[in-house]
């Protein structure tokens, strides 16, 4: 950091800073907690055999990739699977959604990660009486070529954006478990609607553990 980054402290935009990373990454851990439960909820027999596979999912092993990668396997499972009885006519709706929240996921972990992992600049302003609350996020990552530097936001309102994109996944995550875990299955208009040729949720939805099915 040279001089004329470290001329003066701007705390109101520290704060706006520092707050704007804290709510993305708490919305984003959010969204891994809800990926985990709905899967444990989705694959327990019983509350009893959810004990048992909570061990699994909260080994370290099961970051959010990978927690995301069986989320998405065990709904197509469901969805596609006769053995499930899963309407066939709604399949292909709920994996047109569920493509759609992988896309969505993939952007905000990629985001999470490159954030966390970089090196920060943070509580100074880029110029004397600027006041601007932007933020330096240095990311490097090797490619073929050589190291190249990750593209990261570097304003609060970018983190802001990120965090409402994960409060979007959860409401659809939420109703596609819905979908999946309620007997009789729900109408798919009720949980669901298509604007701009994106699915977009509709109604309340309340998480249904297999084991209360």
């Amino acid at each position: 950091m040279n001089e004329a980054t470290t001329e003066q402290p701007c705390s109101p935009e520290m704060a706006e800073q520092y707050a704007a990373l804290g709510r993305f990454v708490t919305v984003f851990e959010e969204t891994v907690n809800l990926i985990r439960t709905a899967t444990v909820g989705m694959l327990a027999a019983s509350h009893r055999h959810e004990k048992l596979v909570n061990i699994a999912f909260h080994s370290s092993v099961m970051t959010a990739a990978p927690l995301f990668q069986v989320f998405r396997a065990v709904v197509g499972q469901i969805v596609t699977d006769e053995d499930y009885e899963f309407p066939a006519t709604m399949g292909p709706d709920i994996l047109s959604i569920m493509n759609q929240v992988a896309s969505e996921f993939e952007v905000v972990q990629q985001a999470r990660n490159n954030l966390l992992h970089g090196t920060w600049e943070v509580s100074w302003c880029g110029a004397h009486g600027s006041g601007l609350p932007v933020f330096i996020v240095t990311k490097l990552k090797p490619s073929r070529i050589g190291l190249s530097r990750a593209e990261v936001p570097s304003r609060p309102d970018e983190l802001g954006d990120l965090a409402d994109r994960c409060l979007s996944v959860q409401a659809l995550i939420e109703r596609v478990v819905q979908a999946v875990a309620t007997k009789p299955t729900p109408v798919l208009g009720t949980l669901f609607a298509r604007e701009d040729g994106a699915w977009v949720p509709h109604g309340v939805a309340q998480l249904t553990s297999f084991s209360d099915t």
